[in-house]
């Protein structure tokens, strides 16, 4: 039947089903549930309209879209309360821990905000008399982003302690969290050895080792394992490149080719997913992609002390492609002029941003991480 023909309801349906076959990070799975969205808001049917609104939810937390996914997300949370006759109070559970690390990478979503957000997915676990293992895991994770580690270390401490149920975190995404928070932690050598698992293959998902293997490459560099590091980069890269989710994981690779001195490699991938800068919302994930434009920048001004900087293809495309972002430098051919004007525009922005998530957490965690040296610290 073809589509024109099919109830709304039908088409709603259809088009979800379609979307399945993309992968995230896909316009087409996006585009797909969209539509969808539209056809089921037509059809009147609440819990299609649940449905639809749950897999573009989905898609958009795994897609890197996540204001998108906060939207939806409160969408869903008001059905779910309003509409027990019709939607399943169960269905909100898993979805709320996506949601709830995701909150303090804005600094417009205050720490009273990110508490009661905490206090409810507690709540609602309580009521289906579920494990607290995912509520503990999430606050967490909440407390590694906002850099308060004694915190992190203690829910994650409680976490494990719990039993695990249908809605933990699969085995592969705990011991990934584990190891990353050992590398916040700076215990290397540690994480280094918990790691091998997800090296080797014998623990992954969708999303490990992906997000594990920068921080992995960190670890073995800082303890001057280099080659190890340079080994993983291209394996890392692969996994993480498509994906606008994974921006900070490409900033730390663009910050590991600066640290190799390694500046036309590390300006081709920064240009190549300047893009993702401008449509990233979240305040963390543009800092993070900041501060590795400004490593960059840094590195190039210090290898040119004292010398004229050389015009390269790699070099303009970097300059032309920071000025449409940041404002267009007056018409210069000095090249240092240009790269002086963007280091400190770059610096400015990422410094601002830092010091709101700062004054939020009350710390200085993200400030410290912009003037740390580059591939020196683990995002989490």
């Amino acid at each position: 039947m073809a589509l024109e023909n099919m109830t709304e309801a039908a088409l709603a349906r259809s088009l979800i089903s379609q979307s399945q076959e993309f992968d995230y990070g896909s316009s087409e799975k996006a585009d797909l549930l969209d539509r969808a969205i539209v056809a089921a808001d037509r059809s009147g049917s609440v819990s299609l309209q649940f449905d639809a609104r749950h897999e573009r939810m989905t898609v958009a937390v795994f897609s890197g879209e996540d204001e998108l996914a906060l939207a939806m997300y409160a969408w869903c949370q008001h059905i779910t309360d309003t509409r027990p006759d019709i939607i399943d109070q169960t269905s909100i559970l898993w979805p709320s821990k996506w949601i709830l690390p995701m909150l303090p990478e804005f600094s417009r979503i205050n720490q009273k905000q990110i508490d009661a957000i905490a206090a409810d997915m507690a709540k609602r676990y309580e009521a289906q008399n579920l494990s607290r293992r995912p509520v503990y895991a999430k606050r967490s994770e909440v407390y590694s982003i906002q850099g308060n580690m004694r915190q992190a270390r203690e829910f994650w401490d409680k976490a494990i302690a719990e039993p695990r149920d249908g809605y933990a975190d699969c085995a592969a995404c705990e011991h990934s969290y584990a190891v990353r928070l050992l590398a916040q932690e700076g215990r290397y050598e540690e994480m280094i050895t918990a790691a091998q698992p997800i090296l080797d293959g014998h623990l992954s998902c969708s999303q490990v080792p992906h997000i594990d293997l920068p921080q992995i490459m960190l670890a073995k560099y800082a303890l001057g394992r280099k080659d190890e590091a340079r080994e993983l980069y291209k394996r890392s890269y692969r996994l993480i490149r498509s994906n606008m989710e994974y921006i900070q994981l490409v900033a730390m690779l663009i910050e590991f080719k600066v640290a190799e001195s390694e500046m036309k490699d590390a300006a081709v991938v920064a240009v190549r997913h300047l893009p993702w800068l401008v449509q990233i919302k979240p305040d963390k994930l543009k800092m993070q992609y900041m501060r590795a434009l400004h490593c960059l920048l840094l590195a190039i001004a210090d290898n040119a002390e004292g010398k004229t900087l050389r015009v390269t293809e790699w070099l303009k495309a970097l300059l032309d492609a920071l000025e449409t972002v940041y404002g267009t430098a007056p018409d210069s051919a000095d090249l240092a002029h240009r790269v002086k004007l963007l280091t400190s525009k770059v610096g400015e922005a990422g410094l601002t941003i830092a010091g709101n998530l700062d004054a939020r957490n009350t710390n200085d965690y993200f400030t410290r991480q912009w003037h740390a040296p580059a591939f020196t610290y683990v995002a989490p």
